[in-house]
Parts: C-alpha cells; structure tokens; sequence
C-alpha cells in the first residue's frame, strides 16, 4: 500500500518540506488538481497551493505546493 506526502519549497530559504499525507491514489490526484486550481478542499490535509514557512533563521518564507511524492510501504 502507499501513501503519497505533500512537498513543499520554501522561496526564500529554499527547504523542501513535508505536508499532510493522502491514504489513496484517487485522494491524492483529486487534492492536488483541487490545489493547482485554486479549489478549496474540504478533505482533511488536503494541501494548499501556499503555506508559510518558519526558516531555520527564525524568517517567515512563502512556500509554494511542489506535489505528492509517491511513498510504498513495506510489505
């Protein structure tokens, strides 16, 4: 089974980050057109096209939604 996690870049440090995860492939495509389209999702963890970041540096940083990374679980 796999799961697929929410990356995320930072514009002004640059970290990849992690978001909420979906537990289904349908989840997971659906979220992710609902975010590149700018539609509000009532899916929980459903991830938004921009979040805020806290920098290592203590800065506020605009991170933008890079995709769902495919993750298989061990058998």
């Amino acid at each position: 089974m796999a799961i697929y996690q929410s990356i995320f870049k930072c514009r002004l440090c640059g970290e990849l980050f992690n978001g909420g995860v979906a537990s289904s492939e349908l989840n997971a495509l659906e979220t992710t057109t609902d975010a590149c389209f700018g539609i509000k999702s009532e899916v929980f963890n459903a991830p938004q096209i921009k979040e805020v970041h806290l920098c290592v540096d203590g800065s506020y940083g605009v991170a933008d939604f890079q995709g769902r990374k495919k993750i298989n679980s061990p058998k």
